[in-house]
C-alpha cells in the first residue's frame, strides 16, 4: 500500500491497522465504547452517527467506507467515512466485539455466536459464506494472501 509520509513523499513499507487507517481517511475516524462512531480531525468533530449499540471494535476503513461492529443492535455496520451516512448493516443478531478486516472485496468479523462470519461483500452486504466454531469469536481476524487468521474463545487458531 503506498503512503505519503509527513513531507508528501510515496512510500511502500507495510503499515499496521492504524497506520492505515491514518494514511486511508487521514485519521479522522474513532470509536470508543459508546453508541456513537466519531469523526475528527485535529481537535474538529468532523460528524458523528448513532449506531444504536456499544461499539468494542476498532473501526476499518478502505475506499471510502468505515466497516465497524457493535453490540446491543448486534450488527457490523458500514458508514460513509466523509459523512458518517449509513450504507449498509449486517444484522447478524450476535454481538460483534471483533474489528473487521477487509481483503479481496469482502469483510471478515467475528461474532458472539459460535461462528467466524466470511465473506461478505464489501460493496453491497451481501452474504457469501461463514465457518462454525465451539464458541464465540472476539478477536479479530488478519487476512495474509487470501488466508483469514482469527483466534477464537475455544483456544484455537483457525486460518
Amino acid at each position: 500500500m503506498k503512503q505519503e509520509n509527513a513531507s508528501g513523499e510515496n512510500t511502500s513499507s507495510p503499515i499496521t491497522r492504524r497506520a492505515a487507517l491514518t494514511a486511508t481517511a487521514g485519521g479522522l475516524v474513532s470509536s470508543m465504547v459508546s453508541t456513537q462512531v466519531t469523526a475528527q480531525r485535529s481537535n474538529r468533530l468532523l460528524w458523528e452517527t448513532e449506531i444504536g449499540g456499544d461499539v468494542y471494535s476498532s473501526p476499518t476503513v478502505i475506499d471510502g467506507s468505515v466497516f465497524i461492529g457493535s453490540q446491543g443492535d448486534t450488527g457490523l455496520h458500514t458508514l460513509d467515512v466523509q459523512n458518517g451516512e449509513q450504507q449498509w448493516i449486517i444484522d447478524r443478531g450476535y454481538n460483534v466485539k471483533s474489528s473487521p478486516a477487509v481483503a479481496g472485496g469482502k469483510v471478515f468479523f467475528g461474532d458472539n455466536n459460535t461462528s467466524l462470519n466470511l465473506a461478505f461483500d464489501v460493496d453491497t452486504g451481501r452474504y457469501d459464506w461463514l465457518h462454525q466454531t465451539e464458541t464465540g469469536v472476539e478477536s479479530s481476524p488478519t487476512v495474509v494472501n487470501g488466508t483469514v487468521f482469527i483466534g477464537n474463545n475455544d483456544g484455537n487458531l483457525y486460518a
